[in-house]
């Protein structure tokens, strides 16, 4: 598995422990790719896993020596499409889409604060084995599009700098419509609580101090989680040196041929005539995408969320005022500078 591993995407290397010295990997071919919604531990595989020894990687790194390459990248705050694109964008020839990969999500660890890589493992070298695996292609003209996981926002940054061709999509929703997505569902709620430590880090990044000690409620949780986002968001879509685009999920949904078209001529990439009418009627906009082999309707969708903002309302104000009592110029954000769209 070693051999051509930084030529070619058929080892995915899904995780790497650092201090054990291995990482985790998969025989996959490009079908696998596509039908794994998340590139974690729910990894679609032909087969696997293995250990690889670190130091297999390390030397097989140094004798590859990658060039690094031009990529594009979808950051997001959760639930709000960000697969769906990912889906939309992915041709072969064309582009070759990750979907979550689990390394990002441990470099972005590895880069805050609390979380450190063990003792003499060089950060940069990190990032550069680690976007390596994330770079490969099938074929040698297809542009690698990282859709990284929602804890990643930390790497815009790192990430952009890597390749002056490469371009960033920042994929964001309201507080309100963010908060009907997360907590709609107890497994939702679950992941909040489990995110509230991370939130807590990114808002301290911010500038924004240590936010709600002790016990916090689901209203503050996701409060806390879409403020630890959105604030950098707002930042990063401010800077004007950065090449990145926002983009409201409601407006995917509202404009999705002028969304996907705008954002092909941003990423750079040329596709066919009537590839995002067909994607948008037949293809990835009519099946879930994190569950391909069921139907999809925006319609119905709709009138789920509308029915659910109803009965979270008293959440959801909760949710509102703590933003608004911690970071009012945040709270009041509906909109990002450069939209996609503009």
């Amino acid at each position: 598995m070693i051999d051509n591993l930084f030529a070619t995407p058929s080892t995915y290397v899904q995780s790497i422990d650092w201090a054990r010295g291995a990482a985790t990997a998969y025989e996959m071919d490009r079908s696998f790719y596509g039908q794994s919604s998340f590139l974690d531990p729910r990894t679609k595989a032909a087969s696997g896993p293995v250990d690889l020894p670190l130091d297999e990687i390390l030397a097989a790194y140094d004798a590859a020596k990658p060039a690094r390459r031009r990529a594009n990248y979808i950051f997001h705050i959760a639930f709000g499409g960000s697969t769906l694109l990912a889906r939309c964008f992915e041709e072969p020839g064309v582009c070759m889409a990750y979907k979550e990969p689990s390394l990002l999500h441990e470099l972005a660890f590895a880069l805050r604060p609390e979380w450190k890589l063990p003792a003499g493992v060089d950060a940069e070298r990190v990032k550069d084995v680690v976007m390596a695996l994330a770079q490969r292609t099938f074929h040698a003209d297809e542009v690698p599009l990282i859709k990284p996981s929602d804890s990643c926002t930390p790497l815009v940054r790192p990430l952009l700098e890597m390749h002056p061709e490469s371009r960033a999509l920042l994929l964001y929703s309201p507080l309100e419509p963010f908060a009907v997505s997360m907590l709609q569902h107890a497994n939702r709620r679950e992941y909040l609580r489990r995110t509230v430590p991370r939130a807590r880090s990114d808002l301290r990044a911010a500038g924004l101090g240590d936010l709600a000690r002790g016990e916090v409620t689901d209203a503050v949780a996701v409060g806390m989680v879409w403020l630890s986002q959105m604030v950098h968001f707002r930042r990063l879509a401010a800077d004007e040196q950065l090449p990145v685009r926002t983009l409201a999920s409601s407006s995917l949904f509202a404009a999705p041929l002028r969304t996907l078209q705008s954002l092909a001529t941003f990423f750079g990439l040329d596709y066919p005539a009537g590839y995002f009418e067909h994607e948008i009627a037949e293809g990835a906009f009519r099946r879930d995408s994190k569950n391909t082999g069921v139907g999809f309707s925006p319609e119905a969708k709709a009138a789920q969320k509308k029915q659910l903002r109803a009965d979270l309302a008293p959440e959801l104000d909760a949710a509102r005022a703590w933003v608004s009592a911690h970071d009012p110029i945040t709270s009041n954000t509906e909109t990002l500078a450069r939209s996609i769209l503009a």
